[in-house]
């Protein structure tokens, strides 16, 4: 059994601003609330090193493989507690052209194994105000960038 969150915002920005943001690691916790700490090599196959911090929660650092990269589009990676059937969450960034001019940022996790049919609702929806925050702040940044 998998349980998702999905979360999406437009954004008034090229997306060659928002790609240029998402991809510079190093500059993750002047902006991003959840996301406060993130290196390594974006290359599919490499470990990142992250830490992350729920609204309310001290932050958790995880090693997560990268499983994809297309530049302006999108990059994910999986992370495991154990082996994968005790728990894997797999985190997308996604950008989508809209036909208004705007980029779709869709910001959703999957998990699944053995352990989230055992965290309760209100873990879950931690995780949903954590993407929301992050997903305000890429939009600010962006749309306020200095062109």
């Amino acid at each position: 059994m998998a349980r998702d969150i999905e979360t999406m915002i437009d954004i008034h920005a090229p997306v060659a601003d928002i790609w240029r943001i998402l991809i510079d690691l190093p500059r993750y916790p002047e902006w991003n609330p959840l996301v406060v700490r993130v290196s390594g090599s974006l290359t599919v196959g490499k470990r990142l090193d992250v830490a992350v911090r729920l609204p309310g929660r001290r932050p958790m650092s995880f090693s997560p493989i990268l499983i994809a990269m297309t530049p302006e589009r999108e990059f994910r990676w999986v992370g495991t507690f154990g082996i994968s059937a005790l728990f894997a969450g797999e985190h997308s960034f996604r950008l989508i052209p809209e036909s208004n001019g705007a980029i779709r940022f869709e910001h959703s996790e999957r998990f699944t194994g053995f352990l989230p049919l055992f965290m309760g609702l209100h873990w879950y929806e931690r995780v949903r105000q954590g993407f929301e925050s992050m997903n305000h702040a890429l939009k600010k940044r962006a749309e306020t960038l200095e062109k």
